[in-house]
């Protein structure tokens, strides 16, 4: 009876800690995308995104591909060409089956309620810590 409980114990503590870290993740996501945004909307010089925050939540190869590839169209991170600090009030974070990656939805309205923009977004863990490593639509 004893070793039942303690597995139990010990499964109830797996998905305890599995969705503290779904949750942290989420909310650094929603917290890189709010800061993300609001500065895109400012019209702040592309020198200023290479500070350290955008290095805290993104992986070296992602910067790498995203400040090297001079041809983008629409900015890597959120897929768009322009950015409406309005966006952060309907921002929303998911995280979505991925077998053994993290990998989140990041949504957010424009004008119009339904015309609903989203991007995949998938971590990778660098240095100990959960890093946006790919985004795609």
């Amino acid at each position: 009876m004893r070793h039942l409980i303690l597995i139990m114990a010990l499964l109830f503590a797996h998905r305890a800690l599995a969705q503290v870290k779904e949750g942290s993740n989420a909310s650094r996501l929603r917290s890189f995308y709010s800061w993300y945004i609001t500065l895109n909307d400012g019209g702040v010089p592309e020198w200023k995104l290479m500070n350290d925050s955008l290095k805290r939540h993104c992986t070296a190869a992602f910067l790498k591909r995203m400040h090297g590839n001079k041809s983008l169209e629409s900015d890597p991170v959120l897929h768009c060409q322009d950015f409406d600090k309005g966006w952060v009030k309907t921002l929303s974070v998911t995280r979505l089956p991925a077998g053994e990656k993290e990998k989140y939805a990041v949504c957010f309205t424009e004008e119009n309620p339904a015309a609903k923009h989203c991007v995949n977004v998938f971590l990778l863990k660098e240095g100990g810590e959960w890093k946006i490593d790919k985004v795609s639509e």
